[in-house]
C-alpha cells in the first residue's frame, strides 16, 4: 500500500480516488478494482525502469496516464472512473514510454517491429515540444533499445486526418504535427467524437461548439460527411 500511495502522489491522482484505492474512503466509482491492480503493476514496473536505466521523470510521465484517464472519465461522465484497462497494459508492460509530449510504443505489426507514436490528450503541438520529444526519444532508444533505434516511427490517429485541414487555421499546431508525417487517409473514423467532445454517444445535433474545431467538425458531420482517421510515417527531417 505504501508503494501504491507514493505512485498516486507522484502521478497526481485525485485525492478522492487515492482514498478509495487505499480503502480509506467509501466513495466508489467504476473500474476501481482493475485500476488498483494496474497501479500495483505500475509500481512493480519501476524495477524494470531502473534496470534499463530510464529516468524517474520518464516513469512518472508514462504512468501519469492513469490519473489523466481518471480525470478524462470525470470530464466525460461527471464521475471518477477507469475504463482504459485495455490500454494501460502497454505502460505497465514497459513497452510504451512517454518522452516529453509524445508516447512511443515498441510493438509488432504484420510481423515487423515498429515504433508506434501516440498523442496524449495533454500533448503540446508546438515545434519546440514536438522536436524535443522526437530527438530525446531517438537518443533514449539508441542508448536503451538499440535494436529499435532505426525502426520506422508510425502514427495512426484522428489527429492525422486529412479532413482536419479544412477545419483548422494554417497556424494550427495540429496541422504542424501533420506536416511531420508522410500521410495517407484511413476510413476508420478514429473515435473522433470521443476525443473532440468527450463522448461518442452525443447526437450530432447537440454537439458543443466551444472551440473552432468543435464548431467546424459539428458542421462537417451535420452535412452528412464521414470523418476519416489518418496514418503516417514520421519524416526523417523531423529528427533534426
Amino acid at each position: 500500500m505504501y508503494e501504491l500511495a507514493k505512485l498516486c502522489d507522484k502521478i497526481r491522482m485525485p485525492r478522492v480516488v487515492t482514498q478509495a484505492l487505499l480503502g480509506t474512503s467509501r466513495d466508489a466509482f467504476p473500474g476501481l478494482s482493475i485500476l488498483r491492480a494496474h497501479l500495483c503493476a505500475a509500481c512493480e514496473a519501476w524495477a524494470v525502469y531502473e534496470t534499463l536505466g530510464l529516468s524517474e521523470e520518464i516513469y512518472v510521465d508514462t504512468m501519469a496516464a492513469f490519473s489523466r484517464f481518471v480525470r478524462e472519465h470525470k470530464r466525460s461522465f461527471g464521475t471518477y472512473g477507469f475504463d482504459r484497462d485495455f490500454w494501460t497494459t502497454r505502460q505497465t508492460g514497459c513497452r510504451l514510454f512517454r518522452i516529453g509530449t509524445l508516447e512511443y510504443e515498441l510493438c509488432e505489426e504484420n510481423g515487423s517491429r515498429v515504433i508506434s507514436l501516440h498523442i496524449p490528450s495533454d500533448a503540446m503541438f508546438t515545434a519546440q515540444a514536438l522536436g524535443d520529444s522526437i530527438r530525446d526519444a531517438k537518443e533514449i532508444l539508441e542508448r536503451t533499445f538499440p535494436q529499435w533505434a532505426e525502426l520506422p516511427r508510425y502514427c495512426h490517429s484522428w489527429l492525422l486526418s486529412p479532413d482536419l485541414q479544412g477545419m483548422l487555421p494554417e497556424t494550427s499546431g495540429i496541422l504542424y504535427f501533420q506536416s511531420l508525417f508522410d500521410l495517407e487517409p484511413d476510413e476508420d473514423p478514429g473515435e473522433v467524437k470521443l476525443w473532440v467532445y468527450g463522448r461518442e454517444d452525443i447526437p450530432d445535433e447537440t454537439l458543443p461548439e466551444n472551440t473552432t474545431l468543435q464548431r467546424n467538425l459539428k458542421k462537417f458531420l451535420l452535412e452528412g460527411n464521414r470523418f476519416r482517421s489518418g496514418k503516417g510515417l514520421l519524416k526523417d527531417a523531423a529528427f533534426r
